[in-house]
Order: C-alpha cells, then sequence, then structure tokens
C-alpha cells in the first residue's frame, strides 16, 4: 500500500507522516483507523503497528535493539489535550533548536507489543471528542496526531554501535465542513468554525511552500501546522490520502479537496537520518591526535602560522555574525510582538464571526418560530371563514322564516279587518275600541266587561224562572239553526227573528267559523284574489282607528290603520 514505504523509512532512521483530508463523512477516520481485528479492513495506524514489530521481531536476532514510544494528542478548538492522560489539562507548546517543536508535559508510553499499542490507541480513541451532524452521526470534532518514535541501536561493521531514531506521525484531520450542510448550530458551529479556520491555515502553509516566491511561512497561524512543522517542507517524508465524496451535491468539497492534494503533492521536503551524534566520536579522536603531534614538532611550519591567521580571521567573523545575530534578535523580537498584536486582531476577528454567526441562527430560530405562527393564525382564519359563511346561512333561513311569518300575519290581519268591517256595526266597534285594553303581562289585548255581553246569559221564560245557556250549547243551537235556514239570505232572516238585538255582532266574536261555515270560506278566496289592502275606508264615516297586532316574540310591533 501507499503508506509502506514510508513506515520503511521510519526505520531507516527518517521522519515519517501520514495524514488524511476531506470532507466531512468522506472516510478519514475510516481509513486511517479502520477495524483493527479484520484483517480486510485494517486501517493505516494497525497496518503501520503490525509492520513496525514484525521489523523488530526479524531484527531482533542480529543484535540490533529497539525501544518503541509512543504518545496521542489532539487539537480541540485550538487547544492541546493529552489523550493518554488528563484530557482536563491544556498543554502548551514549546520549541528547542534541537529537536524543533514538541508539546510540554505530553506524556509517552514504552510500548513491548501489538497489542499494548492496541490498548493505548483504544483509549486514545475513547477520549477524542466527537459529535453528531445532518452528514455523520460520529463526526470527528477535533484534530488527532498518533505518534510512534523507534530508537534503534545497532552495530557496523567494524563493530562500532550506531543510533537511529525515526519518528512517525500518524494524523486524523477533522473534516472541512459547510454550516448549511451540517446544520451545526451552538457548540457544533464553533467547533466547525475553529476546525475551518486550522484547515485554512493549513492550505495557507501549503500555498506558500509551493509558490517559491514566499519569504515567510505562516506556521504559527495554528498549532497544527506549527506540530506538522518539520512533516510541511521540513525534515520528513510525508503522505497525504485525500478523502472524497461520490455525491454530485458535494462537487464543490470534492474539487476544493482535488485542489488541496494537487498543491501538497508540489511540497519539497528535506528529509535526513537521524543519527546520535556519538557517532562522530572517532572522528574527534583523531583530529586531537594529528593536534598534538603537530604541536610536538619544534620546527617551525607554516601550517600553524596559517591555521592562526585562519582562527583570527574566523574569530573576526565570530565577532560580526555576534552582532549580526545581536541586530536578528531585536527584530525577532519586534516581529513577535507583531505578531501577537496580529493574533490578538485575529480573536477579535473571530469573536466579531462567532456573533454573527450566533445571530444568524438566532435569526433563523425566529423566521422558524413566526412560520410556525403564521400557519396557525391561517387555520384559525379558515376555520372563522367557515364559521361566518354558516352563520350567514343561518342567518338567511331565519330572516326568510321571519318574512314568511311576517306575510302569514299580513294575510290574517287583513282577513280579521275585513270580517270585523262587513258584520261588525261601526258604534259597536266604537264601543269595543273603547273598553279594549292591551295586557302587557300576557301580551294580548283583552275587552272589558265582555262577561255581561249577551252571548254569554239569556234569561228565558216566566217571572222567577230563569235558564242560563253557556255559550257552547248556544253555537250548538244555532249551528242547527243555520243548517235548517241553509243560505244567506235565510241566515238574514233567521236573525231578525232574534230577541236580542246585540245577536249579530256577538255571533260573530263568538265564533264565526261555527255560525257562519260557508261565508268564511268564501271572504278567504275573495281576499286572495282582490289583494285587499291594510287599510279600507268605510263609506258611512271618516274616521280612522289604530289597532295594534301582537307580534311573535324577537319581532318589531307593527300598527296597522283600518277605517
Amino acid at each position: 500500500m501507499a503508506a509502506k514505504p514510508i513506515i520503511e523509512s521510519v526505520l531507516a532512521g527518517y521522519n515519517g507522516t501520514i495524514f488524511a483530508y476531506g470532507q466531512t463523512g468522506t472516510g478519514k477516520t475510516h481509513t486511517m483507523e479502520g477495524d483493527k481485528d479484520d484483517e480486510s479492513m485494517r486501517g493505516v495506524i494497525p497496518n503501520a503497528i503490525i509492520h513496525i514489530f514484525n521489523y523488530i521481531n526479524e531484527n531482533a536476532a542480529t543484535g540490533s535493539k529497539f525501544l518503541v514510544r509512543a504518545s496521542f494528542l489532539e487539537i480541540y478548538n485550538e487547544d492541546v489535550y493529552d489523550l493518554l492522560a488528563n484530557q482536563e489539562t491544556k498543554l502548551e507548546l514549546r520549541e528547542r533548536s534541537d529537536i524543533g517543536v514538541y508539546v510540554k508535559n505530553l506524556s509517552s508510553f514504552v510500548v513491548n507489543s501489538v497489542e499494548e499499542m492496541y490498548k493505548l490507541m483504544t483509549v486514545g480513541n475513547r477520549n477524542r471528542s466527537v459529535g453528531s451532524t445532518m452528514m455523520n452521526a460520529r463526526s470527528s470534532r477535533s484534530h488527532s496526531i498518533f505518534t510512534i518514535t523507534v530508537e534503534m541501536s545497532f552495530k557496523n561493521a567494524d563493530g562500532q554501535e550506531h543510533i537511529k531514531v525515526g519518528k512517525l506521525n500518524l494524523v486524523d484531520l477533522a473534516g472541512s465542513e459547510r454550516q448549511s450542510k451540517t446544520g451545526a448550530t451552538g457548540e457544533r458551529l464553533k467547533e466547525a468554525t475553529r476546525i475551518n479556520l486550522s484547515l485554512s491555515a493549513l492550505g495557507n502553509v501549503i500555498s506558500a511552500l509551493v509558490d517559491g516566491r514566499s519569504k515567510h511561512i505562516p506556521y504559527r497561524d495554528s498549532k497544527l501546522t506549527r506540530l506538522l512543522q518539520d512533516s510541511l517542507g521540513g525534515n520528513s517524508k510525508t503522505l497525504m490520502i485525500a478523502t472524497l465524496s461520490p455525491a454530485s451535491y458535494n462537487y464543490d468539497e470534492t474539487l476544493s479537496t482535488l485542489r488541496y492534494a494537487s498543491r501538497a503533492k508540489n511540497i519539497k521536503n528535506k528529509p535526513k537520518v537521524n543519527e546520535d551524534p556519538k557517532n562522530n566520536k572517532n572522528y574527534k579522536e583523531k583530529n586531537e591526535n594529528n593536534t598534538s603531534e603537530n604541536e610536538k614538532n619544534d620546527v617551525p611550519d607554516f601550517s600553524v602560522i596559517n591555521t592562526e591567521i585562519d582562527n583570527e580571521r574566523k574569530h573576526r567573523e565570530a565577532l560580526i555574525n555576534r552582532k549580526k545575530l545581536e541586530y536578528k534578535e531585536i527584530e525577532l523580537q519586534e516581529r513577535r510582538e507583531k505578531e501577537k498584536e496580529l493574533e490578538i486582531e485575529l480573536e477579535n476577528q473571530f469573536e466579531k464571526q462567532l456573533k454573527f454567526e450566533e445571530n444568524y441562527s438566532s435569526l433563523q430560530d425566529e423566521v422558524v418560530s413566526k412560520t410556525k405562527k403564521l400557519k396557525q393564525f391561517w387555520t384559525l382564519w379558515n376555520s372563522l371563514k367557515v364559521e361566518l359563511r354558516d352563520s350567514e346561512r343561518d342567518m338567511q333561513i331565519e330572516r326568510e322564516d321571519l318574512l314568511e311569518t311576517i306575510r302569514l300575519l299580513s294575510r290574517e290581519l287583513k282577513l280579521k279587518n275585513l270580517i270585523v268591517h262587513s258584520f261588525v256595526p261601526e258604534n259597536v266597534l266604537n264601543e269595543i275600541e273603547k273598553r279594549s285594553e292591551y295586557d302587557n303581562e300576557n301580551d294580548k289585548w283583552r275587552i272589558s266587561y265582555i262577561a255581561h255581553a249577551g252571548n254569554n246569559i239569556r234569561v228565558e221564560g216566566g217571572e222567577g224562572n230563569r235558564v242560563k245557556e253557556n255559550s257552547f250549547a248556544r253555537v250548538k243551537s244555532v249551528n242547527r239553526d243555520i243548517k235548517s235556514v241553509g243560505n244567506k239570505s235565510n241566515l238574514n232572516e233567521w236573525m231578525g227573528f232574534s230577541s236580542n238585538p246585540l245577536w249579530q255582532t256577538n255571533s260573530v266574536f263568538l265564533s264565526y267559523k261555527d255560525i257562519l261555515p260557508g261565508v268564511y270560506e268564501n271572504l278567504i278566496e275573495k281576499s286572495k284574489k282582490e289583494n285587499i289592502p291594510e287599510t279600507i275606508k268605510r263609506k258611512s264615516s271618516s274616521k280612522k282607528t289604530l289597532i295594534e297586532t301582537p307580534q311573535p316574540r324577537g319581532l318589531v310591533s307593527k300598527q296597522t290603520r283600518f277605517a
């Protein structure tokens, strides 16, 4: 596989780095780790561990000695944490001229087998920061660096002992994210912003290394680039694995990853074997012996003079270089102060960006809330429209019923007015109007002294013999008489023989349906055909009388005037 040459170069004393880069959810962690229990699905890290210990077992018989150490760290929100120790403690980066950039107080464990290395890897992965997004249920929220250091001690052909040190950095980068696709909010959005900033700094370092005109490489822009300083353009052999998404809607991210990898391919590192300086001990001893032999020789030697001249010249050059170094240190101090100012400004810009993104998130929440309320109001408005239509329909039906009631009452009033003017004399009508009173409690008209009318009590026979006849018996007698008479002229003749002068009027008010069964139906047909108006003028008098007709409950009382 592609990682095998890097691992073999580490066993030869070189520094090596393997890192996976790509969009979130494209399989970076799976590529680096895989399934260590399944040989066909093992990732880069398990295969590298197995390859290293197989090499150690094969060369142990030759007398070579090996010391393997491992460390595991993560960069979360631009803070460094030890995954094999206390995760609450933030670690600091330091730099030394002999070893370069390192992490202060980072724990390192001596490992003697593949199983022990697997245990360390499992513990570190359990402590990593992960989270759920719309694109990945278990998304890495930090960059992790698993470092394996192999120290080798062996004897060469002349029996001298040599020491070589190889260091392998296995880097699992967090994926670049777009908030619109991952749906990150709150803490996830802050993590995504930090991840994108560190990956952007890594891209700037790669671009500066590829561009030969750049004099300054921005390693200090991110802690990730500082830790990978040797791996990018320094003393290391580096392999970059680009992971891509086959989905069409990730076209832009895939194209960006390919451009990233294309630029990184043009970086030229300067790897060299890491040997112990003690290996040059023999050369120093030989040089000291030659110097002592020259001093024992009494014969003047121009070579000694030339050596002194060279020493003097070197001393002068050393003084000049020291002065230059002092100026450089002053310049470096000024540059560091400027970098601090830039870092402060960058943090301020980052805080402003976070506030803007939080404001954007709150506006989105407000839009969702108001959209929900608008839907509720829309539903309520539609229900009110339906209820209003139902109410209007019910009111229209009630209105039509009331109009029909008014029409029926008007027709009945016309009929009664016609009967009254046809059968009741004017003087009797005036007397009735005088005695009429409206009963507000019972909501109807009453005629006073109606109980003393002749149709209620009639006296017959001689003096001392009074016979009372009720209205019901009298009506039955009248009906029998009317049937015997048979027509209107006979009816008038029959009424003329009545001993009671009020018989005509009282008979009408008593029960005109029973007394005049044929006349009542004829009057109804006549009122329908002639459309008799509400007001009828009597020829015999111009006096006009108001009679108020009782109305059903809920209607306005209507007064009808007739003559």
